[in-house]
């Protein structure tokens, strides 16, 4: 209770705003629909269901305003009940569709959002690879009607959205390993070996995926050296789209130039480390290119500057988010933060969730 009271009271200089809200069970991914809603994906092991929700009218609305709003709380608008557990969600931009990953095999599947006949969301499509895994997608959406999805590097499939068929499979691949998230370069996509932070750039344009790996053998193995083959690593780009970023779960973090992927710009080392193996996103601000979110070490978000780098091997971050633990009724109690979204639509804006179920939004001062 202290520790909360301090906390509270803290942030009424740290934070320009700040919403909480407590879910019924813990938000296992989650993407913006516009900028006044969302879609989460919640999950307690035994139940499973998609959610619209909409924001408190607060955060939508202009620096510069001021006075009362109507809904000062996040709002359920549409929700269903889903078979498995999503690990990942992807809003199609040009419709009221969402793309979702789920756990326990490698196929995507596409959930309509509820309508104005009904709240409903429902599955209308099933995506499932040549090559069935039990480990979940990732996926990256090139355009309108074009996806590549797969859990493995030998598993990769390239599918038409619109048509909800599978278009061409990645032949004769020999990496059979575990890849980490997908990023868009180009007309190809980028991705990551999931343990041993090898970088592969996938060519989807011809009848099958041809794999480039980018890294050569030295420069992975150093990769490898760095965080031990138990960790994790995931990347994200900023918002040049000419800067990746990488991250392991032992916290080193490397900077590196698309022109060149195979040479490190920058490596620091932070001072966090997961305490258990598992997913942790990295991602960039989209209106402040050297702002980096981190979650899925513990139960906060930490925000990192990069222009404050300078010569530095070991950096700590200019913001820590501690909603999530401060606000626990037990304080024995281990609260691992889930997902975080920057919020495009507003300077130095997150959405962030957590393993106890609270969904926060905030805009701290940096």
């Amino acid at each position: 209770m202290e520790m909360e009271e301090d906390w509270l009271f803290d942030s009424i200089r740290k934070y320009k705003s700040l919403y909480m809200y407590d879910l019924q069970k813990p938000v296992q991914a989650a993407d913006w629909l516009s900028s006044d809603c969302l879609v989460v994906a919640t999950s307690d092991e035994r139940k499973h269901e998609l959610l619209e929700l909409s924001l408190p009218a607060q955060v939508c609305v202009q620096e510069d305003s001021s006075g009362l709003t109507k809904d000062r709380d996040f709002q359920v608008v549409n929700g269903g009940f889903t078979d498995s557990s999503i690990t990942s969600l992807h809003h199609l931009r040009q419709a009221r569709k969402v793309l979702a990953c789920v756990r326990g095999d490698n196929s995507v599947e596409t959930w309509q959002l509820g309508s104005e006949d009904g709240n409903l969301i429902d599955k209308i499509g099933v995506l499932c690879s040549k090559k069935p895994t039990c480990h979940p997608s990732q996926l990256c959406v090139l355009d309108d009607s074009c996806l590549v999805f797969g859990s493995h590097l030998s598993s990769l499939s390239v599918a038409d959205i619109n048509t909800q068929q599978t278009v061409a499979h990645i032949q004769d691949c020999q990496r059979d390993i575990i890849i980490s998230n997908m990023l868009q370069q180009d007309r190809c996509v980028l991705t990551s070996g999931r343990t041993s932070g090898e970088l592969f750039l996938l060519d989807p344009r011809s009848h099958t995926i041809t794999v480039e790996q980018v890294l050569d053998k030295t420069s992975a193995r150093q990769v490898s050296d760095a965080c031990p083959s138990r960790d994790t690593w995931t990347l994200c780009k900023d918002k040049s789209k000419a800067v990746v970023l990488q991250m392991c779960s032992s916290g080193v973090m490397r900077v590196r130039d698309c022109r060149n992927l195979k040479h490190c710009v920058k490596s620091v080392q932070t001072k966090l480390q997961a305490v258990e193996p598992g997913e942790i996103t990295l991602s960039s601000c989209p209106t402040n290119a050297d702002l980096v979110a981190v979650t899925g070490f513990d139960g906060c978000v930490q925000i990192y500057d990069r222009s404050k780098w300078g010569d530095a091997d070991v950096v700590t971050p200019v913001f820590v988010h501690q909603g999530h633990i401060a606000d626990r009724e037990d304080p024995s109690q281990v609260i691992v933060t889930s997902q975080h979204l920057w919020y495009p639509w507003k300077q130095g804006t997150l959405l962030s969730a957590a393993s106890d179920g609270g969904l926060h939004i905030f805009q701290p001062v940096l």
